[in-house]
């Protein structure tokens, strides 16, 4: 019997660890037509809107059921160089024709005199803040979740939490809140509420 020679043995590959890449793109499609406030920017970014959803049992008048839906605004988030831009898909004229039916004298109830226009667009350069960026994905799969965003391009799916582990920077605890009695990471929460519940008794 020939014994087996160490040195023929396969070497197991030991699994690599990515740091992830990529570009998504989100729409903002809260529930009920709600506008969501990220935490993270504390910045309103419009939702989808329709008045079907408003329309349940409802009666909108023929004229305002004429009312396109409202895309919400659009979230691009580009991992590599760690920026974030809200753009608005609506046209400048797009927004006539909004105006147009909700402006009707004879639209009813729901009638407005306002002016509807493309939201500015803005972008959040976190290159060189890889707390705030961390925690700003974090808060979009936290969002996906809970069906207030919506993954229109990048993938069939997100990143994990696994995966945006790998990332440098921490989650913070609260993006706009730097006082010394809270504590700045996540992570430190739990201990920091076990010590103050300790100093409480």
């Amino acid at each position: 019997m020939v014994a087996d020679n160490p040195q023929q043995q396969p070497t197991k590959k030991q699994p690599t660890t990515k740091k992830p890449t990529g570009k998504y793109v989100f729409e903002v499609d809260c529930k009920n037509n709600r506008t969501y406030l990220s935490p993270t920017f504390q910045e309103k970014w419009r939702s989808a809107f329709s008045l079907n959803k408003i329309g349940r049992g409802h009666n909108v008048g023929d004229i305002m059921a004429n009312m396109r839906d409202i895309p919400g605004l659009r979230i691009e988030v580009d991992i590599r160089a760690a920026t974030v831009k809200i753009s608005d898909p609506l046209t400048t004229k797009q927004c006539e024709a909004i105006d147009k039916v909700r402006n009707n004298p004879n639209a009813g109830p729901m009638r407005t005199d306002g002016k509807t226009a493309p939201v500015e667009t803005k972008e959040h350069d976190l290159s060189k803040d890889a707390d705030t960026f961390k925690t700003f994905l974090i808060e979009v799969c936290e969002s996906l979740e809970q069906e207030y965003f919506k993954l229109l391009s990048g993938g069939t799916r997100f990143l994990t939490r696994e995966e945006i582990d790998l990332l440098p920077g921490l989650q913070l605890n609260d993006p706009h809140n730097s006082s010394a009695l809270k504590p700045k990471y996540a992570r430190d929460q739990q201990e920091w509420m076990e010590q103050l519940q300790a100093q409480n008794t």
